[in-house]
């Protein structure tokens, strides 16, 4: 009750566009706005150098991989 208008009419919008723009990802389903998640986009864009690197014994590092890529 001791909140301006504005602040109630930001803060209804800002819930209003959380129920519009936020959507869960199809593959690892955190919350995003964007479909893949900007992780898994990376990921899956990223993954198929390094999953060839070894295959050929050209890569030691730690590699994250969808199970799918």
């Amino acid at each position: 009750l001791r909140a301006t208008k504005d602040e109630v009419f930001n803060l209804a919008e800002a819930m209003k566009e959380v129920k519009e723009k936020i959507q869960y990802c199809p593959i690892c389903f955190n919350i995003c706005e964007t479909t893949p998640c900007p992780i898994c986009h990376f990921l899956c864009k990223f993954c198929h150098i390094p999953c060839h690197a070894v295959k050929y014994n050209k890569h030691s590092g730690i590699i994250f991989c969808h199970k799918d890529s």
